[in-house]
């Protein structure tokens, strides 16, 4: 089978590493693809270490730019829309020279191959992983309305990354949920016995990551406990308005020299693997990709209970019969949750964790769903 896969970044986020981990699984037994957007990511350069071929032409989400500047957004939407035109028109050379069985579109608010699989009759999956609206405050282009009408076209099969994001897309019985594949079955995780005296936020420094309801909760958690430090690892928007906001939390609540934003770093899990608990209030969260990652390195988990982090929880209690994390609505709950985390021996939690991870989100069990769809998808498609 020959399979092209069309990407939205090349960055290393949650939604690139799932989608390297099915290449990774599905490169060993079929021939595969991938367009890129333009960039020099970690995406690109894990890709060449399995000698997976790839391609990259200029395009973005096709969403209405944002943004304070209305003259700036106007110009980013035309620039969009030219920007798609020409790659759809890559899309179709690539088409006819490789012949893919399958083209697959890793992320809902990416509209770029679908036109052109309808028109030569290959079926397109699109991968749904965003509530968009709810999680990111993305705006479809040119409406919801009309995204909802386009993922239900006949030749489109949608793979949902939760049962939450299914419903939300009001997806069908021809659609699939399959949770992405966060570590192989014969992976070993990474443990600590001593955990130090640190909380973890990983992952974007964004309003829809919820970073600023972190740092207000660790602010009066350390009014009591002064000898914890907040680090957060993952990639800063230098400048932004959200950065000024979450250092003003910092200056008002004399927190300089407790917490510290470390920015991307090769060296997550390990830093997981130590933590009192990572802690996950994203506005939304599609899967939570990070929260998988957490639970199997042995991190308590302090999670938002709303979406995918819900369901994940959920999962646990379904699997084991036991919570594996500490689940928080308000901001006085994250911070009795946070409480609790350096009082109470929390092994038993962790464990559970980690047993659902292992049952429920492995590489293995992802690609292998994943091609069991694909091949239902081409011996139906032109019945």
């Amino acid at each position: 089978m020959k399979i092209l896969f069309i990407a939205s970044a090349t960055n290393w986020d949650g939604a690139n590493v799932a989608l390297y981990n099915l290449i990774a699984g599905l490169c060993k037994l079929h021939e595969t693809f991938v367009l890129t957007p333009k960039g020099n990511g970690r995406f690109l350069v894990e890709l060449n270490k399995i000698g997976v071929h790839h391609e990259s032409y200029p395009y973005r989400l096709t969403i209405y730019p944002r943004g304070r500047n209305p003259f700036k957004r106007l110009i980013n939407l035309v620039k969009m829309l030219s920007e798609r035109k020409k790659t759809q028109l890559a899309i179709e050379s690539i088409i006819k020279e490789y012949h893919p069985d399958i083209v697959h579109t890793n992320v809902g608010p990416l509209d770029i191959a679908l036109e052109v699989c309808l028109k030569h009759r290959i079926p397109h999956v699109w991968h749904q992983r965003e509530y968009q609206d709810l999680d990111f405050h993305m705006h479809s282009f040119p409406s919801k309305k009309d995204f909802k009408k386009r993922i239900h076209t006949t030749g489109n099969y949608n793979i949902a990354i939760t049962k939450g994001v299914f419903q939300h897309w009001n997806l069908t019985s021809q659609d699939k949920i399959i949770y992405d594949g966060v570590f192989s079955k014969n992976q070993v995780p990474l443990s600590c016995t001593v955990k130090s005296n640190y909380f973890l936020f990983a992952g974007r420094i964004q309003e829809a990551k919820g970073v600023h309801v972190v740092l207000n909760a660790f602010a009066k958690f350390s009014l009591k406990y002064k000898d914890y430090q907040l680090l957060l690892a993952g990639r800063i928007f230098t400048g932004s308005p959200y950065q000024k906001r979450c250092e003003k939390i910092i200056e008002d609540n004399s927190l300089a020299k407790r917490v510290h934003f470390l920015g991307e770093r090769t060296d997550v899990y390990e830093l997981m693997s130590k933590a009192q608990a990572l802690i996950v209030a994203s506005r939304f969260e599609g899967f939570g990709f990070i929260t998988t990652e957490a639970m199997w390195n042995d991190c308590l988990v302090i999670g938002k209970n709303i979406a995918g982090t819900k369901e994940q929880f959920d999962n646990g209690v379904a699997e084991t019969g036991h919570e594996i994390g500490l689940r928080f609505l308000t901001e006085s709950e994250l911070i009795e949750r946070m409480c609790f985390a350096v009082n109470n021996d929390t092994r038993e939690m962790r464990s559970y964790a980690q047993k659902t991870v292992m049952e429920k989100y492995t590489i293995e069990q992802c690609c292998n769903k994943t091609e069991e769809y694909y091949k239902e998808i081409v011996s139906n498609y032109n019945k």
